[in-house]
């Protein structure tokens, strides 16, 4: 096993951590991203970010894992980028759109909490919670009720079209006045695609 999290390397071989060294020296792994002036923007490296080599050495792979971060999208985002698939396989059209858009902060109350999706570009969630009669993109403590134990219908996989499938519609298109008294437009917001395949084997018991 091979991880990247943290600004540290760490590698494990038969469930044993291999101590790292450096200049004949041990180290723990870490590095240090160069901090430049400019802001860095993706590149066609991004689409590929992930690769295996070997010196002097005749290797075979099998069985590979990989397991990524999830990646959780502005609301602005949701909102504005209509075909956000074709987006973010254009890492410099991204990064342009990236740059245009102005970081989210929220700020939550006691016993509050801000609840996300496990599928940001699909997921109705406290990013795009704004009206509620209590604090807009939270969740009290009070609407917290019994526990989940089973994951009864992850988001299907879409087929055909290019691995796209078809639209059905959208929920969400309408403008709205929020508590605030401002006006916000709903994103199209979940498109729904057909045909699809149920992902079974996510189906299970978690508690």
């Amino acid at each position: 096993v091979f991880a990247n999290v943290d600004d540290r390397l760490t590698l494990w071989v038969n469930n044993e951590r291999i101590e790292w060294t450096r200049e004949g020296k041990p180290a723990d792994g870490s590095y240090v991203i160069p901090v430049n002036t400019q802001v860095q923007r993706p590149t066609q490296k991004d689409l590929s970010p992930v690769g295996i080599g070997a010196r002097d050495a005749k290797v075979e792979i099998s069985h590979l894992l990989l397991e990524r971060d999830i990646y959780y999208t502005n609301a602005d985002f949701l909102d504005s980028s209509r075909n956000w698939r074709a987006l973010l396989s254009d890492p410099e059209r991204y990064g342009e759109f990236a740059e245009s858009i102005e970081a989210q902060y929220f700020y939550l109350g006691e016993d509050e909490y801000f609840v996300l999706g496990d599928n940001s570009p699909r997921s109705y969630d406290s990013r795009l919670w704004n009206q509620r009669a209590f604090h807009p993109h939270a969740v009290p403590r009070s609407l917290m009720m019994g526990k989940g134990f089973f994951i009864f219908w992850p988001h299907g996989i879409p087929f055909m079209n290019n691995g796209e499938g078809y639209a059905l519609g959208t929920f969400f298109n309408h403008s709205k006045q929020d508590v605030r008294g401002g006006v916000t437009r709903s994103p199209d917001y979940p498109t729904m695609t057909f045909p699809f395949y149920p992902q079974l084997d996510r189906m299970r018991r978690i508690r």
